[in-house]
């Protein structure tokens, strides 16, 4: 303070004492300071003093300064003065202190005062300051605070709350300290109470106030409580007078009314929760409703959530006088609703009706022996009852209205919520569920429902049904729910049974929650008898909803204190006068009343006495009813039923069929627990049955009771004979088997012949073999059909176990053409010298054999003459290559090289056997290798030396070694190609480059799949070779290479390479078809189409290659040529294999097509006239090109046959040859041209009929076959030139399937000549011909002509070709017994039965398996067209699915044949079928699959179809169904499969998954192929599971990496689910649901270490960068489902809590409801750290409004209501306050309050901040998008903590207390 000497004297003064000086003292000072001149300190020092007049004056004067206009003193400075003045001044003074601050505030507010924010601050607050500093300025601080709002006048509301509220909440909240803190506020609050009464313009200002002020009252202690009700009841009066004063302002009167009303029912709850009493509050409740109804107000609906609460508190009362006052209360309540005007169906205001909702609580209240409580319970009732007609009249009148109560109770508000959209069946509907052991499925189940309600009301039907009375499980503590929620689960499942649509369900949920509290039993009892009574009081013609309630009876019975009631109930229903319909459903109910409560039985008995059931003047439905009890008690209780037996007599006894069926079940109830014996029973009851066929009903219970006939059916043969007879005559019974009732008694039948043995059957029917058989042929009801195999497995079963043991001849005999096919070395090469290898070289090839010497000579010697005899070898192999002359024609080459196969097999045998002799010890692959080697080097050496003529058979050599040898020995190739690549590459040598070219195309595919590189050599330097050569045979050699060649791309395991093959394939086929196009300018415009396809899209120059470089091929018009160009056809033919893997069925089509068009008799327009001018024989280009398709033509048309693209042609192709061959053998033109096509169209014709017959999928007309091998016959038999002969030879042969010329790399199986057996003789052929035993004859009777050929003739040309095609012929009959054993994509099997001949078939004709093969041998060898008995085909395959052994067949021909049934039904067999929805319109081609897989692993051939089944190309082109037939039988894959071909399928089928079924890519088809796409992924999801459940351990070891692989590619394209359900349809939301709960059941399985991988996700590229968000979210998905699965520990889900709370709700909210999901079974302690975090994270979280829906998703799931909680983005946050509250009233979660409290006011401070815009740093961490909703974040964080506010300290709720919340 300054000390100028001026005011020494005044201060001099203010010591004196004297009243009058002190006052002038201190005046002179403010007049000092008035001017201007320091002096502030010094006055406000005199309120230092203890003097009263120094104090006073000294006030009086800082409030003249501070009051005038430019004062010296500023308010806030005066102001602080003085409340430190106070604290410290004697009590004299403090009067004077508290009227200077009260009038300064005065002043302040009047004039507006800048300073008022700060001054009047809630911690600044001077009010609050003079309160909480002297307890004796209280009472002038009342006077204070009074004279301020009775004489300042506020501009606005929220000016009145600043001054106003927080002095009203600090005082309210200091209570407890002392009685005067108590006294002041209760007198601070009645005199505000009433001022608002009289003051005019501000009293519902101040009563605002006071109303939203008082939820911040304490009522802790019973005293707090007193106080709080009595300020209640202040606020009612004011209330009152309020309105009755009140001329305006009507809705401001309405919002108090409500705000209070509203906060009576919050504390009467409240109350009611604590167990203390209510009644004074429900007092002042009702008060408030009437006086809002005196002043004529309109009902509020948002007081419907009120109504709610009171509802539910009335079902919780305990005491009479409050049920009593809650009961008027709703009256009151309801009149006012009435009187308001707001009806039910109002349209203005049309909403859910909650009056429904009293329905429960009343009815539970009305079992209180008060006759006061009954009374007016029954006039509630009648008041709900006129709600409820008008519901029942107008049901579809109801319209829902979208907006949420804005302002209503908490706890109604969100059952107001759920019943709304119950009853609205609004699909936007989604809860938590009810029971735990559903939460893996719920959430998927509710979204892909269309009726999201019926869900729900079912998720409550199955969870309470576990702790009903009878179920064996009960609800254990955890799960079993608090009483609270069954009473209001009770309420809201009462108020449904009236709904339209879910009622039905409402009772079912209804009768489930009855069964697990005792204590609403009589309540549920009393609401079914309201029910009833109200719909037939108003007249209901639902008799569904009748019977519905009437069903709820007997399970309430499950209490015990509900019997004698419901026993009440039923017997009066059952008096003499009530209707017969009435008294039947009673005895139904009292029936099933007696399964829960056996003390009914005494009276149940009494209405089932026999006299009753045998008495005409009953009624029938009685009867019925009487006997339907009978059976039941039968059935529950044998012990009970033998209490009934009179009655089960008496009806048998009756002529009712009806009531005998009844009694026969009865019956067979008791014959089944062995209470009642049989035959006992049968020889008493058989007498009255007098016909069994005479009605449907009493066959089907006869049969039921006749099964157990079975059991003693040896010690009573006569009864039981009967007893077959008549269950053999039902099952056979004809002319009304079309019946419903026949086809169940039909079944019940056959159900009950399979009770007998099998030697039952043969006993007791006569000529019964087969009928069993013919019983499942001949039915046309699948229903029948179906029970009928169960019967027919039975005999398989039993034939299998008593087979008679016999031993198994290996050969019994040979049949004639074996016998001549095994003499055949012997007859072309005789002993005796005449015939020597040179003169037939080609058959030397494929017949010699050079005999090892024996393995008993001494060592040495042996030795010495093994590698003499593999010399022979060598000098063979010169004898051979210098006796075939290949004479420039292609075709020849390759039978060349194909008999070069068997010799080289031979040779390398031959040398492994001496080294192994020389004691080589290198293992066998080693030892082949070395053999394969010097065979190698000793055909080179020769090769160099020898004619060009033997030097082409050479290099065909080399070719056919390398392809004998197995693929481990893989490291010979690449030697081999070095040498033919040098040989290819001699321009001037042709001998060398066209069958070099041949041999490198086919020595390309024998490399390894990794040998890229030599691969690719080969492969350019045949494109190069026939770019540039000028000699047609060597680009026609260099042709058939490149098509070899093409086989062996596409066809390896690695995938990695598949597209560089896939550009290479292209390539090739591009040059094919533009050599072509250069040679032959007559074949670009059918080949310029190909130009096309995506195959030629991919070729590219990126190989050093310019296509366009190639030499212009300008040849004359020279026979020479022929081969050139046909080369190039042979080479496009071979191609289509490798093309069907591109996945290509159009091209292969194509190039068919094309083919097809080069061969005149097979041209449009052009079978019978081949002489058009079209075609000339002169023309070299044209029949160079006929040459080349009529050769190639076999391979492109079996590609088409296996893929199903071609079928109905190939009847005319055969036919087109044969005019082919014919026509041109009319020609008298001999020329080269002509003969080369002649030969080419007789083996082409051979070919194609052999490639067509081995499939055995196409029967042929056996007439037809035969034309064609005569037309064939007829060339080699007749004058023709050599070549002519050699073709017709070996055409005729091929047609035999010896398969001359047509050689496969990859496929080592050949086709199975061996003789089989088969059904009687038919028009029709599938099958080779020779394998047809009737075709032994005809084809006989060709070969031994030949043979007479190889034997006669002079010609030795002719003698030549003769052996040779016989030795091609006996090669590939004598092949197919072994070649199976050869190398395969296959596991080895037992092929004992699929290569026996007939003589070793053991199953007699007789038998059953034989029977049904017979049925399908039948179908596939009749004439096409015929009726297709479908049900009988997938009938026939299910019974021989479960055949022990197969007959030996062509299971594989037959089952392909049956693949080809597209069930197509002929009209015919549709009108034979009355029961047409009993046909299988589909599941012959899946039962067909079915089939193979069962059988696969001993039937050789069925292994085969699966195999070709299981090509990807195959695989793509399948049907969508078969796809997943396929991929669900992947572990059957595995176990009949070999590693390398499984490793094969799993790299195929990834690949097929990444391309076709990419969602990302090809996602805008059509919504059924998404669909289909979907189903495929869902079912390898499937058998993916499965192969981790079922598979060995060492098997999945194996295909660990495989199956993980396949995993992590289709979880990467898994679907993204929908963050707003309404963006895509259900059926897609459905789809896409099924496949994750397949993915999340299979990654569950897998093993822990896999789901690391599979769900972690690599950024490499800016592309996967931008679809991180979307993967990420399929992770954050897999790891909740996985953890909510316990297949994964939460601390995964916990690593991507940031990522997921750092984005916006809207895009993320199903995620955020999985987690939270996820999370609400885990233990506490987990549940605690997720909250915490999710606190913190909202802090800094760029989204706060995602972690506040979070937390809202956390606390919801974790309450007790969680199943009643709707679950949208809104309603979590509007319910926040009410879950968190829930949630700490638990015990456990009650120490986690206060570091919650502290984190969540962290929360509040921030939104404060950033609403405010006060913290810059608050601002930019928060999203701009959040904005729009930061009022509502803050609203509702502040009212969370109101919620929790009892178990706050004072600081934090006063701070809470004093949060604003402005508008945003």
């Amino acid at each position: 303070m300054g000390e100028g000497s001026s005011y020494e004297s005044m201060m001099e003064k203010l010591k004196s004492g004297q009243a009058g000086m002190q006052r002038f003292a201190v005046i002179g000072i403010a007049e000092k300071v008035r001017r201007g001149e320091a002096g502030r300190e010094a006055l406000f020092l005199c309120l230092r003093y203890s003097e009263a007049p120094v104090i006073d004056q000294t006030v009086r004067e800082l409030i003249c300064l501070a009051a005038e206009e430019k004062g010296k003193v500023e308010f806030p400075e005066v102001f602080r003065e003085l409340q430190a003045a106070l604290e410290g001044s004697p009590s004299h003074s403090i009067e004077t202190i508290t009227k200077a601050i009260g009038y300064l505030s005065r002043l302040l507010f009047k004039r507006s005062s800048p300073h008022i924010s700060t001054i009047f601050s809630p911690h600044n607050n001077p009010f609050i300051k003079v309160f909480a500093s002297r307890v004796e300025a209280h009472t002038e601080l009342l006077q204070q605070v009074i004279l301020f709002v009775a004489e300042v006048t506020f501009t606005s509301y929220a000016d009145f709350a600043l001054f106003l509220s927080p002095l009203l909440t600090y005082t309210a909240m200091q209570i407890s300290t002392s009685t005067r803190h108590t006294f002041f506020f209760q007198s601070l609050h009645s005199h505000l109470a009433s001022l608002s009464c009289t003051h005019l313009s501000q009293g519902l200002s101040i009563f605002r106030i006071l109303v939203e002020c008082i939820q911040y009252y304490p009522r802790e202690s019973t005293e707090e409580i007193w106080v709080t009700t009595a300020l209640a009841e202040e606020l009612v009066d004011a209330l009152k007078i309020i309105m009755n004063k009140s001329t305006g302002k009507a809705m401001e009167e309405r919002l108090c009314g409500l705000e209070l009303s509203k906060y009576l029912v919050s504390l009467c709850n409240d109350l009611s929760n604590r167990g203390l009493g209510s009644s004074s509050v429900l007092v002042l409740l009702k008060h408030s409703v009437e006086v809002q109804m005196d002043k004529d107000h309109e009902y509020f609906c948002d007081f419907d959530s009120m109504l709610i609460t009171l509802a539910h508190m009335l079902a919780t009362m305990q005491y009479e006088h409050e049920q009593l006052l809650l009961l008027n209360l709703a009256i009151v309540s309801l009149e006012w609703k009435q009187e308001s005007g707001l009806q039910l169906f109002q349209n203005t205001v049309a909403d859910f009706p909650v009056e429904v909702l009293f329905i429960f609580p009343v009815i539970h209240v009305m079992s209180s022996p008060s006759k006061t409580i009954k009374k007016t319970a029954i006039s509630l009732l009648q008041v709900l009852q006129k709600k409820l007609h008008e519901l029942l009249l107008n049901p579809s009148l109801i319209t829902i209205s979208e907006s949420t109560l804005s302002d209503g109770e908490k706890f109604g508000m969100f059952v107001h919520r759920l019943v709304k959209h119950i009853w609205s069946q609004d699909q936007g509907l989604i809860t938590w569920n009810c029971d735990s052991g559903l939460a893996n499925i719920w959430l998927s189940k509710l979204l892909g429902s269309n009726n999201r309600a019926k869900v729900w009301l079912e998720n409550i039907q199955l969870t309470f049904l576990k702790g009903g009375g009878g179920s064996k499980r009960i609800l254990s503590s955890q799960e079993k729910p608090s009483k609270d929620v069954v009473l209001l689960l009770s309420m809201v499942l009462s108020g449904l049974v009236l709904h339209p649509k879910l009622g039905s369900c409402a009772i079912e949920a209804l009768t489930a929650l009855s069964r697990i509290e005792q204590s609403v039993g009589v309540s549920y009892l009393l609401v079914v008898l309201f029910y009833l009574n109200f719909l037939h009081k108003y007249g209901c013609k639902s008799q569904a909803l009748v019977l519905e309630l009437l069903g709820m009876l007997p399970d309430l019975a499950c209490h015990s204190v509900t019997v004698p009631l419901i026993l009440q109930t039923v017997q009066q229903m059952l008096n003499e006068d009530s209707p017969m319909e009435l008294r039947a459903t009673a005895l139904r109910l009292l029936c099933k009343t007696w399964e829960f409560s056996d003390h009914v039985f005494v009276h149940l008995q009494k209405f089932l006495h026999p006299k009753l059931l045998s008495s005409s003047t009953l009624d029938m439905d009685l009867v019925i009813s009487m006997a339907a009890c009978v059976r039941d008690v039968c059935k529950k209780d044998p012990d009970r039923g033998v209490d009934l037996i009179l009655s089960v007599q008496a009806c048998i006894e009756s002529k009712k069929a009806a009531v005998q069926a009844l009694g026969l079940e009865s019956l067979a109830h008791l014959c089944e627990f062995d209470v009642v014996d049989f035959y006992t029973a049968w020889a008493f009851i058989s007498k009255f049955l007098e016909d069994p066929l005479s009605d449907p009903v009493v066959s089907y219970s006869l049969c039921v009771l006749l099964r157990w006939g079975a059991v003693d059916a040896a010690a009573y043969p006569e009864a039981s004979k009967r007893v077959f007879e008549i269950l053999w005559e039902v099952s056979t019974v004809k002319g009304m088997e079309f019946s419903d009732l026949w086809v169940e008694a039909r079944i019940s039948a056959i159900h009950a012949l399979t009770f007998f043995e099998v030697e039952y059957f043969q006993q007791k029917i006569s000529e019964f073999p087969g009928k069993h058989v013919d019983l499942l042929i001949s039915e046309h009801s699948s229903k029948v059909q179906n029970a009928t195999e169960g019967l027919v497995i039975k005999f398989l079963m039993h034939e299998h176990s008593t087979r008679r043991k016999v031993l198994r001849q290996e050969r019994v005999g040979m049949n004639k053409v074996e016998k001549l096919l095994h003499a055949l070395p012997n007859i072309i090469f005789s002993p005796d010298g005449k015939k020597s290898v040179a003169d037939i070289p080609g058959a030397s090839l494929l017949c010699l054999t050079f005999s090892p010497p024996p393995k008993a000579l001494a060592k040495k010697v042996y030795l010495k003459d093994l590698q003499k005899w593999q010399a022979k070898y060598k000098d063979a192999l010169m004898e051979n290559a210098e006796g075939i002359q290949l004479s420039r024609n292609i075709f020849l080459a390759l039978l060349s090289l194909q008999s070069w196969l068997s010799f080289m097999r031979c040779w390398l045998r031959a040398k492994i056997m001496v080294f192994e002799a020389e004691g080589v010890c290198d293992g066998l692959e080693q030892i082949t290798l070395k053999a394969a080697k010097s065979i190698l080097q000793d055909i080179r050496s020769i090769a160099e030396e020898v004619v060009p003529s033997t030097a082409e058979n050479l290099a065909l050599a080399i070719g056919a070694l390398c392809m004998v040898l197995p693929s481990s020995v893989h490291n010979l190739a690449p030697d081999a190609s070095e040498f033919l690549l040098h040989w290819l590459g001699q321009d001037a040598h042709e001998y060398k480059q066209w069958t070099s070219a041949i041999s490198l195309g086919l020595l390309s595919t024998c490399l390894h799949i990794t040998d890229w590189k030599n691969r690719y050599e080969i492969i350019f330097s045949l494109l190069k070779v026939a770019g540039r050569s000028d000699r047609s045979l060597v680009v026609g050699g260099c042709g058939v290479g490149l098509g070899f060649a093409c086989q062996g791309l596409l066809h390896g395991d690695s995938v990695g390479a598949g597209k560089q093959e896939e550009e290479l394939l292209g390539l090739v086929v591009k040059s094919l078809t533009q050599l072509l196009c250069q040679i032959c300018p007559s074949a670009m415009k059918s080949l310029q189409s190909l130009y096309e396809f995506d195959l030629f899209k991919t070729a590219n120059s990126n190989y050093g290659l310019n296509l366009m470089d190639y030499t212009a091929k300008q040849w004359d018009n020279s026979d020479e040529n022929v081969w050139g160009i046909a080369g190039l056809v042979i080479g496009l033919g071979i191609s289509v294999a490798a093309i069907q893997k591109h996945d290509s069925p159009t091209m292969v089509i194509k190039i068919t097509n094309i083919l097809m068009s080069w061969i005149p008799s097979l041209r449009s327009g052009q079978r019978q006239n081949l002489l058009s001018e079209s075609f000339a024989y002169n023309d070299v280009s044209a029949v160079s090109l006929a040459v080349g398709s009529c050769l190639a033509l076999s391979t492109a048309v079996s590609v088409c046959h296996k893929l199903e693209l071609m079928d109905e042609e190939l009847d005319s192709l055969v036919d087109g040859f044969r005019i082919l061959i014919s026509e041109s053998a009319s020609q008298k033109e001999h020329g080269y041209l002509y003969q080369n096509l002649l030969m080419a169209s007789c083996i082409g014709s051979g070919n194609l009929l052999s490639c067509i017959l081995k499939e055995s999928a196409h029967p042929m007309r056996l007439e037809n076959i035969k034309h064609l091998l005569e037309t064939i016959r007829r060339t080699y038999i007749e004058p023709n030139p050599p070549v002519v002969h050699f073709g017709g030879m070996m055409g005729l042969v091929n047609a035999l399937s010896a398969g001359a010329g047509l050689i496969d790399p990859f496929n080592k199986v050949v086709a199975d000549l061996q003789p089989r057996a088969t059904q009687k003789e038919t028009s029709f052929v599938r099958g080779p011909i020779l394998s047809n035993p009737h075709c032994e004859v005809f084809s006989l009777s060709l070969i031994q002509e030949i043979l007479g050929v190889v034997r006669d003739s002079n010609d030795i040309h002719l003698r030549h070709s003769a052996g040779w095609a016989l030795s091609f012929l006996r090669n590939a009959y004598f092949s197919s017994d072994h070649s199976l054993h050869q190398e395969t994509n296959v596991t080895h099997i037992d092929f004992s039965s699929n290569s026996s001949s007939i003589s070793s078939q053991s199953f007699p004709e007789d038998s059953t398996v034989w029977r049904l093969c017979s049925v399908l041998l039948n179908y596939t060898t009749s004439q096409t067209g015929s009726i297709v008995p479908v049900n009988t085909i997938v009938s026939v395959l299910r019974c021989l699915e479960k055949a022990p052994r197969l007959p030996s067949l062509d299971w594989g021909g037959l089952v392909r044949c049956l693949m080809r049934y597209k069930d197509q039904i002929s009209a015919n067999q549709l009108s034979l079928v009355p029961d047409k929805h009993s046909l299988h319109t589909s599941g012959v081609r899946e039962e067909c699959v079915h089939f193979s897989f069962v059988h696969a692993d001993h039937i050789s051939s069925l292994l085969n179809f699966l195999n070709e089944l299981c090509e990807i190309s195959r695989l793509k082109l399948l049907e969508h169904s078969l796809q997943c037939v396929l991929l669900l039988h992947m572990v059957d894959m595995i176990r009949i499969f070999s590693q390398t071909r499984m490793q094969k399928f799993f790299s195929g089928i990834m690949d097929f998954f990444g391309r076709q079924l990419n969602f990302e890519v090809i996602d805008h088809d059509t919504e059924i192929n998404s669909r289909l796409k979907t189903s495929l992924k869902i079912t390898f999801w499937k058998s993916l599971h499965k192969c981790l459940t079922d598979l060995s351990l060492p098997s999945l070891e194996i295909y660990s990496q495989s199956i993980k692989n396949c995993m992590q590619s289709l979880f990467q394209l898994l679907p993204s689910l929908p963050s707003n359900f309404s963006e895509m349809r259900n059926t897609i939301l459905l789809n896409a649901e099924e496949e994750w709960s397949q993915a999340i059941k299979c990654l569950m399985d897998a093993p822990k270490e896999w789901l690391l991988d599979i769900l972690q996700i690599e950024v490499k590229d800016s592309e996967e960068r931008e679809k991180y968000p979307v993967a990420m979210k399929k992770v954050i998905f897999a790891k909740a489902r996985l953890v909510a699965n316990n297949g994964m520990s939460h601390s995964e889900l916990g690593k991507v809590r940031s990522y997921l709370l750092n984005e916006k709700s809207s895009d993320n909210w199903r995620l955020l409801m999985e987690v939270a999901m996820a999370l609400r079974h885990t233990t506490n302690d987990v549940k605690r750290k997720w909250l915490l975090d999710t606190i913190e994270t909202s802090c800094v979280s760029k989204y706060p409004s995602t972690a506040l829906r979070f937390i809202g998703l956390l606390t919801s799931s974790w309450c007790p209501y969680a199943s009643c909680l709707t679950l949208d983005p809104n309603s979590v946050l509007q319910d926040l306050p009410f879950t968190c509250s829930s949630l700490f009233v638990d015990g456990s979660w009650s120490p986690l309050l206060g570091t919650f409290i502290n984190k969540w006011l962290n929360l509040i401070e921030r939104l404060q901040n950033w609403q405010s815009s006060l913290d810059v740093t608050a601002v930019e961490s928060i999203e701009k998008d959040e904005k729009q909703v930061s009022s509502i974040l803050l609203e509702i964080s502040k009212q969370t903590c109101i919620a929790l506010k009892d178990r706050l300290p004072f600081e934090v709720q006063f701070k809470l207390a004093n949060i604003t919340v402005s508008e945003s």
